[in-house]
């Protein structure tokens, strides 16, 4: 018998808030609103490739994973990052789905992600994809980590990164109903 899952892409946002019990799956949007500003973010968009998904402008994203994500960014890659809800964002674990529908555990939260991506911006080799080629100087990275107010950590942060075999992702529900009753 299979195990049953709630689709949480139907969800209302007052149903995915007060979540119904059992195992839900999907990806749920995390959006921000635009600023007109240049900041820290758009740094980030520009020297890194990554890209917060503001509100009404969420891309095409074919996947299903199991349990449900909030997903809250993309990158030139391909790929996306989530979170498991969006109550704490910025305290959830960060995980990194590649474009092949792996999933990768990458960061404790959303200021260790940040940390990494400036100072590590070769992070993307621990998940099998191609190095990125960065090249930069100690002091780039330490201007790009000031917009943050961030310092290089003692210890390399791309260590942590590891498959996250808890999540399955899926190319669509169609595909996870070969594992689960989806509801």
């Amino acid at each position: 018998m299979k195990r049953e899952c709630w689709n949480a892409e139907n969800f209302s946002e007052k149903e995915w808030a007060e979540r119904k019990p059992g195992l839900c799956g999907g990806k749920r949007w995390l959006t921000f609103l635009p600023t007109c500003e240049e900041d820290g973010y758009a740094a980030l968009a520009r020297e890194r490739g990554f890209f917060l998904i503001f509100s009404g402008l969420e891309p095409k994203a074919d996947f299903f994973p199991v349990p449900a994500l909030a997903v809250f960014a993309r990158d030139r890659w391909g790929g996306f990052f989530a979170c498991g809800t969006e109550k704490d964002f910025y305290k959830e674990k960060i995980y990194y789905i590649t474009p092949d529908l792996a999933c990768y555990f990458v960061a404790e939260d959303f200021r260790s992600l940040v940390r990494m991506m400036i100072f590590e911006p070769d992070w993307r080799e621990k998940t099998g994809m191609e190095p990125e080629g960065l090249e930069e100087s100690p002091a780039e990275m330490e201007r790009l980590g000031m917009l943050f107010g961030l310092t290089a950590p003692e210890q390399p942060l791309a260590e942590n990164i590891r498959r996250a075999e808890e999540i399955m992702v899926f190319e669509n529900p169609e595909a996870a109903k070969k594992q689960y009753a989806i509801l």
